[in-house]
């Protein structure tokens, strides 16, 4: 980004020796319809040139208005009467600028303006093209800015689409996290609906098979990692065990002796099914 703000700013000052229209003083807000006009002629909506002016003027001291309307006059490609005057605007014109990154990216909160806004055409083929433009010999600040506003645009609206794609994933994976929860609850029911010793080790693949993906594993990291739990559960407490959390009621289900042995047992399992992709 500064090094398209560096190109807007140089651009505006290599092209005022041939920009010809003089300036006139006037006061700062005299100057909001010229800018108002301006702006949205080089293709630019209504609110965001009011909000570039508006938040660029408001702190502009009255006895600098005169060196701010020169500024807005640089803007819009029409050169000072004096080398003097363009040097005391051009510290002006870069604020300017700065807010203007700030209006276009959404960092400034736009406001509504009843204005009419001018149609434009925001897409990869006019951009392409004002990039040939403003690199060339023939280049206009017009196109300079058209295209900066362009690019700022184009970037503002990459970055709300992907915040609408993490905010749409992460509320698909909410779901889905709800969704395997409530099966797992429903799988632990059914176990629970017996002794733990009364299951076959094979029994217990459903509620593993919740519990893994609840907790992050995907469908095939989550099927290479049972056949190891199933080779190693050499009784079921094993598996079970392997299905549930720390802190759960495990000690209550299963014998003292199996509780105590399977940590081992475990310590084993998790080792092996390191080579189970994610």
């Amino acid at each position: 980004m500064a090094k398209t703000k560096t190109l807007i700013v140089w651009g505006v000052m290599a092209h005022l020796a041939w920009a010809a229209a003089p300036i006139h003083a006037q006061p700062l807000q005299d100057a909001r319809p010229t800018f108002m006009n301006g702006c949205q002629a080089q293709g630019n909506e209504a609110p965001v040139c009011a909000c570039i002016f508006d938040n660029w003027s408001k702190d502009i001291p009255e006895d600098n208005h005169g060196n701010a309307a020169a500024a807005v006059e640089m803007f819009l490609g029409r050169a000072p009467k004096s080398n003097a005057d363009m040097m005391r605007a051009s510290t002006l014109l870069q604020d300017m600028t700065d807010v203007l990154f700030a209006c276009a990216s959404g960092a400034i909160t736009l406001e509504e303006v009843s204005l009419p806004l001018i149609p434009q055409t925001n897409d990869a083929a006019e951009e392409a093209a004002l990039l040939e433009r403003i690199t060339g010999p023939n280049s206009t600040v017009e196109e300079m800015s058209r295209y900066a506003f362009i690019v700022e645009a184009r970037k503002a609206a990459e970055r709300a689409d992907a915040k609408r794609k993490r905010a749409e994933n992460s509320e698909r994976r909410e779901k889905n996290q709800k969704a395997l929860r409530a099966d797992y609850e429903a799988e632990l029911g059914r176990i629970h609906s017996r002794p733990i010793d009364e299951w076959a080790v094979a029994d217990f693949e459903p509620l593993f098979m919740l519990y893994c993906q609840s907790g992050g594993g995907t469908i095939k990291s989550c099927g290479c990692a049972w056949p190891i739990l199933s080779e190693l559960s050499t009784y079921n407490a094993v598996a079970y065990f392997a299905s549930r959390s720390e802190g759960d009621d495990l000690r209550d289900r299963v014998s003292s002796a199996d509780a105590s042995s399977v940590y081992f047992t475990h310590q084993i399992f998790n080792e092996r099914r390191a080579i189970c992709a994610p």
